[in-house]
């Protein structure tokens, strides 16, 4: 981590001490007594070994973070730090790091020259985007209180801060269909049609296995499904209009998360997914790495001019027919309204997600 340059200053204690012994030297002045002298003395020697000391209780820490590559915005998260001191003998303590996305600030009483201590920070990022890790302010009171030093440490690592994903009504994913609510199966109770048979391998819904084959060859046999047209679903995300105000800002913040939402809950539930946005298309598939594609594609999503394009935007884009279109606008005053030449609307995200 990159080092801001450091910073001294006294504690309301130490300012305390300080005029405690500016006192006591103007007693020893007026009187001319020895004693006073020597307290004044000790007091003074005191605060200058505690500056010195001070001064260099935080320059000889070094700080490592380890984050995962990727998070959810306004969900706190989990990351290392290693934090180690550097000098070959001795200590240093009362240390504080404290930063404007720590959920609260973290001590650590003593830290050692040969004992590197590791911490578990938890810290949450609010703004989707690819952001820098949260810069950490890390200060020292070591050895009397009398002063404290701090820095700022700067990490050039980045991490990928996704749209958060919310809960969705239940009675809106039961009943997805070409009207803009949730799709339904035509075929089965899964809307998902028997493929072919093979061997489980870690990951798969442990549903689907074949427990009477299992038991007549002694491994677990996989039932492959295959989806039915009614399990593959496009989300269609209308960016259309910048956002002019807070309330606007939010309101399109929101919709990204109703297509995270959707997007994941949808890719759990074995459906093949595609994404589309006037500037952007994601094809039709399923699993993690869709998720992820989907989500990092959110991640990045901005705002498109009005006059850039027209209602009917997305007709060239959605190539297969018989996948059920979910429309979703930034737009909130599009939300609910039936799209032009469709049966579908515009979902509503204060309809679809629980805000919980």
């Amino acid at each position: 981590m990159n080092t801001q340059r450091y910073k001294i200053r006294p504690t309301l204690r130490g300012l305390y001490f300080i005029l405690f012994a500016s006192l006591l030297l103007m007693a020893a002045f007026n009187t001319g007594e020895n004693l006073f002298y020597l307290s004044t003395y000790a007091l003074f020697a005191v605060i200058l070994v505690g500056f010195w000391t001070t001064r260099k209780s935080v320059r000889n820490i070094n700080i490592q973070c380890t984050s995962p590559e990727a998070v959810h915005r306004k969900e706190s998260f989990a990351y290392q730090a290693t934090l180690e001191y550097s000098r070959k003998r001795g200590a240093t303590g009362s240390i504080k790091l404290e930063s404007e996305s720590f959920d609260h600030p973290y001590a650590i009483d003593t830290l050692s020259a040969d004992t590197p201590i590791q911490t578990r920070m938890y810290a949450t990022m609010n703004q989707r985007g690819v952001h820098k890790l949260p810069s950490i302010k890390i200060s020292s009171s070591y050895p009397f209180g009398l002063f404290t030093q701090h820095t700022t440490l700067e990490d050039e690592n980045t991490i990928l801060v996704y749209p958060r994903v919310y809960p969705l009504a239940k009675s809106i994913m039961r009943e997805l269909d070409d009207n803009g609510h949730t799709p339904k199966s035509s075929n089965n109770n899964d809307g998902i049609e028997f493929y072919s048979l093979r061997e489980y391998i870690p990951g798969d819904d442990i549903r689907r296995i074949s427990w009477k084959i299992s038991a007549r060859i002694g491994n677990l046999i996989i039932r492959e499904l295959e989806p039915s047209t009614t399990r593959m679903v496009i989300l269609i995300l209308d960016t259309r209009g910048i956002p002019k105000t807070q309330e606007e800002t939010e309101q399109f913040e929101q919709v990204i998360d109703l297509g995270a939402s959707l997007a994941v809950y949808l890719l759990d539930q074995q459906f093949s997914v595609g994404f589309v946005t006037p500037n952007s298309s994601i094809a039709l598939s399923k699993g993690r790495h869709q998720s992820t594609q989907i989500l990092e594609e959110l991640t990045i999503l901005s705002p498109s001019a009005n006059e850039e394009y027209d209602d009917n935007w997305y007709v060239e884009k959605v190539h297969n027919s018989e996948a059920i279109k979910v429309h979703l606008a930034t737009d909130s005053t599009r939300w609910g309204m039936e799209i032009p030449q469709s049966r579908t609307r515009t979902l509503d995200p204060t309809e679809v997600m629980h805000h919980g």
